[in-house]
């Protein structure tokens, strides 16, 4: 018998059958109700279990209490290098050689027998040559003009200054302009400038004579003229110690 087939004959039965008909219906819509309410309570509960196993996870890390929160946390770094399918690099080939070195295979390195079907490796080593100081001796001379009635000296292009004494040894431009670049260029501090110049060029001096050189290039540097016509001195001796 069908579910309206029997609420039809409840309702036959007159007054009784009604009651049992509103009593039904009271008792299915208690039971909606209670499976609704039931499934929220088992989705917040398995929420909360969620979120309980990660903070077991995170009181286990070693960073933990005091790692940043997954949604502040950087983006992890993208992968190293170009992208695949770039077009590969190499070192070109130099454009000069200094010397060239030919090894002959005269015999086996093994058994000294005779070695045949000979072919050639050809390889270029670029090396930085040993760097040594160039020393030049200038001898200047100065005297009295009796006409101008000043005194007169004769100088040379090498010549940065007259300074002579304990300060007589000085650095070319050359080795200025390396210091200019490793100092302001490339970020170095004055005893790090210091340090390469002394160690892979063997050139020996302070920082603070370094700084007091710097000084003296910034006055030679030329001025530049800004865009609204004003002059603009460069500043090379605020550098880092």
């Amino acid at each position: 018998m069908t579910t309206p087939e029997r609420l039809g004959q409840l309702e036959s039965l007159g007054e009784p059958g009604q009651w049992a008909l509103e009593y039904i219906l009271q008792l299915t819509l208690e039971n909606l109700r209670l499976k609704s309410q039931l499934e929220q309570t088992q989705a917040q509960l398995k929420a909360q279990e969620a979120q309980l196993e990660q903070l077991q996870r995170q009181a286990h890390r070693q960073a933990a209490p005091f790692r940043r929160p997954e949604s502040r946390r950087s983006a992890p770094p993208a992968h190293p290098g170009r992208k695949a399918g770039h077009v590969g690099f190499y070192r070109p080939k130099p454009d000069h050689v200094d010397e060239q070195i030919q090894v002959n295979l005269e015999c086996c390195p093994h058994c000294q027998g005779p070695v045949c079907d000979k072919g050639s490796l050809t390889q270029y080593i670029e090396e930085i040559p040993i760097v040594r100081p160039r020393v030049t001796e200038l001898i200047t001379q100065e005297g009295w003009c009796e006409r101008c009635q000043c005194q007169v000296y004769s100088t040379h292009p090498l010549q940065v200054s007259r300074a002579g004494g304990a300060a007589g040894v000085q650095l070319g431009a050359r080795a200025l302009a390396l210091a200019c670049d490793l100092n302001k260029a490339k970020g170095l501090s004055m005893r790090k400038t210091v340090a390469v110049l002394a160690e892979h060029f063997g050139l020996k001096l302070t920082a603070g004579g370094l700084a007091l050189m710097l000084q003296r290039v910034a006055g030679k540097t030329p001025t530049r003229v800004s865009t609204d016509g004003g002059a603009i001195t460069p500043k090379l001796g605020g550098a880092r110690r």
